[in-house]
């Protein structure tokens, strides 16, 4: 077993000078998966003001500011009914998206990962997403830019059927939000505010690249090891005194040293 191990480092020894091209296919890779977009950002405007009453689902009766929805986006993304029709259009196929995710909580989960809503300023949000799929990200920004503009519109009529029943009963004549704040006096529905913009995202590493990264490496270096041992094993030459003894069926007496090594050592000192 020894003398198959001496002779496979002297394989690995007549092409190290080749190792270095182990980490040629990584690099490969890794330069073609950073050159094309693996990220993308959707974004959609939507002009309405940080007081406009936004409806929710769960009565027929609530609403909330556009300011305090800001800070619970949950509200609009995980609403049960927006779930429920959300799932029905996937699976109806009426619309592109991601078909993969019609497990509740699977489309939950993706929702709460990649998508946002963010101020603009004082008049407009933004509904955003962020993910590796430009088509879902499309897809799931329409959706639920349309749905606040609904939302909004909902929330509107609410405040004013809320407002002419309080008139009716004597009561305060300014509209007021579940939260109690007052609402302005011109309430104006969210609208859509110009065309949805996508940008690309392009990065040499990521996490998820690390598996295949790794994978490509030892690959690489087992084809680098199969190499060393064809490249001894088709060497005609003896390498070993034990060859020679097998081949000229003589037993060995002794063995000159190589001993250039230990002369290089001893000069380099001086």
């Amino acid at each position: 077993m020894r003398y198959y191990f001496k002779r496979y480092r002297n394989g690995m020894q007549r092409i190290k000078q080749w190792l270095p091209l182990v980490l040629l296919p990584l690099a490969v890779y890794l330069l073609a998966a950073g050159a094309s977009p693996d990220r993308f950002s959707v974004t959609q405007k939507i002009a309405v003001q940080k007081t406009a009453p936004i409806a929710l689902s769960r009565t027929p009766v609530d609403c909330l500011p556009m300011a305090e929805l800001l800070s619970r986006p949950a509200e609009l993304f995980l609403d049960d009914f927006a779930m429920m029709e959300l799932t029905k259009q996937i699976l109806k196929g009426a619309v592109t998206g991601p078909k993969e995710a019609t497990d509740l909580r699977d489309l939950k989960g993706m929702i709460e990962s990649s998508l946002m809503l963010k101020p603009d300023s004082d008049d407009a949000v933004h509904v955003g997403y962020y993910g590796p799929d430009m088509s879902q990200g499309r897809f799931f920004v329409t959706y639920y830019a349309q749905r606040l503009v609904n939302r909004s519109k909902e929330g509107i009529v609410r405040t004013m059927r809320n407002q002419n029943r309080n008139m009716e009963t004597g009561g305060a004549s300014q509209p007021q939000n579940a939260a109690g704040t007052e609402m302005p006096a011109t309430l104006q529905p969210a609208a859509l505010g110009g065309e949805m913009q996508v940008l690309e995202h392009r990065s040499m590493w990521r996490m998820d690249r690390l598996f295949p990264a790794m994978v490509i490496l030892l690959v690489s270096l087992m084809i680098w090891c199969i190499a060393a041992g064809i490249a001894e094993w088709m060497d005609p030459s003896f390498s070993t005194e034990r060859q020679v003894s097998r081949y000229l069926n003589i037993p060995v007496v002794g063995v000159v040293p190589n001993m250039s090594p230990l002369i290089q050592r001893l000069e380099a000192k001086k």
